[in-house]
């Protein structure tokens, strides 16, 4: 996922879209969470991705790229 194609604000839109879309669907399946990474590992790696690419973005916004490492 590249944080250049997307503003912050998409992202984090997304991201809570993604979390609340999880989160009813395990208020309506509550006594039967088995198979839950099965279930909700995709929608949770995108969620992680996501979360990468707003701090990429920050970092590169507001941390100043500095010449190498000494």
């Amino acid at each position: 996922m590249s944080s250049s194609n997307h503003s912050v604000p998409r992202l984090v839109q997304k991201s809570m879209s993604k979390l609340l879309l999880i989160s009813k669907s395990l208020e309506n399946d509550s006594m039967n969470i088995e198979g839950f990474e099965d279930h909700y590992g995709f929608e949770l790696q995108e969620i992680i991705e996501i979360q990468q690419a707003i701090l990429r973005t920050h970092l590169d916004t507001v941390v100043p790229v500095k010449g190498g490492l000494d």
